[in-house]
Order: C-alpha cells, then structure tokens, then sequence
C-alpha cells in the first residue's frame, strides 16, 4: 500500500508546457501512452470498489485507490500489481460482478524534479494536463501531506500554472460528463 499525493492542472499548450519543464530543471525520462480500463463493483446499489486496468508499454498493471480529493489535492491510498495476462483478469473481475465504466487514453512525457514525478499528458477528449506527484510507501502523516502539497504547488506556481488552472475532479468524472456516460458513483 502507497499513499500517492498529486495535483492536477489544465494546460493551454504542451510544447510550451514540455520547454518550461526542462528550464525549471526538471529531468526528461520517458514518452508514455496509456490506456486505462475502469471498472466498478456495486452492491445495493452502493459503489463498493473501483479498479483500473493500465496499459502502459508492456506491463499492464492493476490499481485500486481510495481517493480523498481536497481542493485539488489528491491524497490517495494506493495499491497496485502487475499482471500477467490482462484479458483473464478482466474475465475474473466482470464474472465477479465488476462492470465496465469508461476508458482513458492518455500519452505524454514523463519528467522528474526532486523526487516528484511530472506528466505533462494529453487526455483524448479532454484536453492537455500537467500532474505532479509523490509517492510514499504506507500511509502518510498530515504534516507530510501538508508539506507535499506546499512543494507541488510551488513546482506548479514555478511553471506558471496558476490556482484557477488546478482541476479537483478525477478524469473518469469529466470523460463520463463529456461523453454522455453516467457515472457510477453517482
């Protein structure tokens, strides 16, 4: 289990956006292109679970959070594992009553500053989007989420990314609203 501590914001241009991030120093270290399968588990009507499906290269990988979402900020609890046939585990979650929500693609590049880590994406039917984010294993204390956040919005501040421009609302929420899919956890 990992706590995962993040913020997102929109961003009008990604060449620009991509030629601040390397005059702030941050280190270039990979082009990305994800696609995310969501899927949830109701019981009496209640959301009990959510879980995603990455595919990102080679690998894909499993991860269920429980978000906690506070002026932008995310501070999620985090688990996540590899797994090595994709299409089977999908068999087992939907044969255990999971159903299928949306999907997400999302490519980009991947940067690092300090030990944060930057994703400057592309969100199909979306827009351009900057995430900054630090991972931590366990829980972490509020003092430790406090300070995080304190660096990531000074990271965003040192881009000219401004507070208006930081988006509370998890992607699946905006792609479901944008493309007329109701939301489960509604």
């Amino acid at each position: 289990m990992n706590t995962e501590i993040e913020i997102k914001a929109w961003v009008e241009d990604f060449e620009a956006m991509d030629r601040r991030l390397q005059d702030i120093g941050a280190e270039f270290k990979r082009e990305y292109a994800k696609r995310d399968s969501y899927l949830f588990l109701k019981q009496d009507g209640q959301l009990i679970n959510e879980v995603r499906l990455r595919y990102d290269g080679n690998q894909s990988v499993i991860t269920q959070k429980e978000k906690k979402i506070e002026n932008g900020l995310e501070a999620n609890i985090e688990r996540e594992f590899l797994v090595s046939n994709p299409e089977h585990f999908l068999h087992l979650l939907e044969s255990s009553g999971y159903h299928y929500f949306i999907e997400k693609h999302k490519d980009g590049r991947a940067y690092r500053l300090d030990d944060f880590l930057i994703e400057l994406s592309r969100i199909k039917n979306l827009g351009v989007f900057i995430e900054v984010e630090k991972v931590f294993e366990g829980p972490a204390a509020a003092e430790t989420v406090k300070k995080t956040e304190k660096r990531i919005r000074e990271i965003l501040d040192s881009l000219g990314i401004s507070a208006e421009k930081i988006e509370g609302r998890p992607y699946t929420g905006m792609l479901a609203e944008k493309l007329g899919v109701p939301d489960p956890r509604r």
